[in-house]
């Protein structure tokens, strides 16, 4: 049972970074229609990081643990933060 309070709160923190990435496209989406692509692109981006950090917060909640593009497994430093992307490559 002492195990499920962290679970629980790793789901809760997972969940609420993807009703954020959700809000972040659905205003992108509305930038884009506006016509403001540069705005728009840089949301998105923003929006993806939400959901990666979601994605490894699931994982890290079901013991799960994250393969990477060379075939190593990760997992995320920081429950708190999402990773920052630049050119394809994690920077921390």
């Amino acid at each position: 049972m002492a195990t499920q309070e962290p679970t629980t709160a790793l789901q809760v923190k997972a969940l609420k970074a993807l009703e954020m990435s959700t809000k972040m496209i659905e205003v992108a989406f509305k930038l884009l229609k506006q016509g403001n692509v540069i705005e728009a692109k840089r949301l998105q981006r923003k929006a993806r990081a939400q959901r990666n950090l979601s994605v490894r917060l699931f994982a890290l909640a079901s013991g799960a643990e994250m393969p990477t593009h060379d075939g190593s497994t990760y997992l995320p430093d920081s429950a708190t933060q999402p990773d920052i992307t630049l050119g394809g490559r994690v920077h921390r």
